[in-house]
């Protein structure tokens, strides 16, 4: 799974169009980035990769980038 296809899901629940995020972004400035969406991406890293991503990892992301690291095969 390489960025792009974790971009695209990270871009479901905030409702933005596929391709919008670039990954430099801070994640405050998205919109619709809640606790939805936090729930949603954690969800969807330990369905796909078996990943549980701590809430101590979790909030020390401030990007979108910063949340893809998060993902150890990401990129791969």
């Amino acid at each position: 799974m390489n960025k792009q296809e974790i971009h695209a899901e990270i871009e479901k629940p905030l409702e933005i169009s596929e391709g919008t995020i670039q990954g430099n972004e801070p994640l405050n400035s998205l919109p619709n980035w809640n606790y939805l969406a936090v729930i949603a991406f954690i969800a969807y890293a330990d369905d796909r990769f078996g990943v549980l991503i701590s809430a101590d990892n979790l909030a020390k992301a401030t990007t979108v980038s910063d949340l893809v690291q998060l993902i150890p095969e990401a990129g791969k």
